[in-house]
């Protein structure tokens, strides 16, 4: 291990095999020896009609207006969100945590409960450094769970496995909104693969929906308008959004994103995506029984 960095998570202990100086977590906090270690964050609530928001910090690190400004903006991004789906979600609770205390929310912290609870993990010392400030990373996670919270308001829809669909998009709505970079949105994903010429080599849920919809946004597709139709489909589809690969989920989202669309011809898209699908969106809703 590096002497100077040494992450415990699924451990009991860390035997150290000589004597050195040890701090812990990200803000230096000396040990106690044989004994437990408080870190002892605090937290600053804020409510609203639209959110209400849990900012905890450690005291010794400077958050400045971190907690006023996240609450601020993310009332604009319930607001604006709401209004480009049509949809309503029940009243949110956000928690925004630094990295020690996300990693208690399934290692990585950002995530929708579906139920109007959502967590944002806005990071640590380097990595908001990196990013320019608390602000650039969280809103956009924000943005992404929030999304998340009005798919689930869905009431018929993409069925059978919308993982894949449900990650995309977050991100595509995010973005769209004004709140989520073009870079998080794509054509690189997480799995470090260029999605900008096909979404068949893709296995990671977050990169396969995201190039469904980067292909919309490369054909001057992605509007507001096209984002409220994936809101409110006109039929259920039970279908993998996963597997992307095969003709059941091409037909699906091609018909979906035809009638999403408002009747454009979104075959060019499918072919720019490179998976499977009819030749037309009347012979992909024939295949499908719709």
């Amino acid at each position: 291990m590096v002497s100077s960095f040494v992450w415990a998570d699924q451990t009991s202990k860390v035997i150290f095999a000589s004597a050195p100086d040890v701090l812990l977590s990200y803000y230096d906090v000396a040990p106690v020896w044989g004994g437990t270690t408080p870190l002892n964050f605090t937290s600053t609530q804020l409510s609203s009609a639209l959110l209400d928001s849990v900012f905890y910090h450690h005291p010794s690190y400077d958050t400045g207006s971190a907690a006023t400004d996240l609450h601020t903006q993310g009332q604009a991004v319930i607001s604006t969100q709401r209004t480009m789906t049509g949809l309503t979600s029940e009243h949110v609770t956000a928690f925004f945590m630094p990295t020690e205390l996300s990693s208690a929310q399934g290692g990585e912290g950002n995530f929708s409960f579906g139920n109007g609870t959502v967590t944002i993990n806005y990071g640590n010392p380097p990595y908001i450094a990196t990013k320019g400030g608390i602000m650039s990373g969280a809103i956009a996670r924000f943005a992404h769970e929030y999304a998340h919270e009005l798919f689930n308001e869905i009431g018929r829809g993409p069925a059978g496995n919308p993982s894949c669909l449900n990650e995309g998009v977050a991100d595509a709505l995010a973005y769209a909104a004004g709140f989520l970079p073009e870079a998080d949105f794509g054509p690189v994903g997480l799995g470090r693969i260029n999605f900008d010429n096909s979404c068949t080599a893709l296995s990671e849920i977050h990169d396969v929906g995201n190039c469904y919809f980067w292909h919309v946004k490369k054909a001057g597709l992605l509007t507001p308008s096209f984002l409220h139709g994936i809101f409110h489909p006109q039929h259920t589809f039970f279908f993998n959004s996963c597997a992307q690969n095969t003709i059941e989920t091409g037909n699906s989202i091609l018909v979906y994103f035809t009638e999403a669309a408002g009747g454009t011809n979104m075959v060019p898209v499918l072919d720019s995506m490179q998976i499977p699908h009819a030749g037309s969106y009347e012979a992909a809703k024939q295949a499908l029984g719709l």
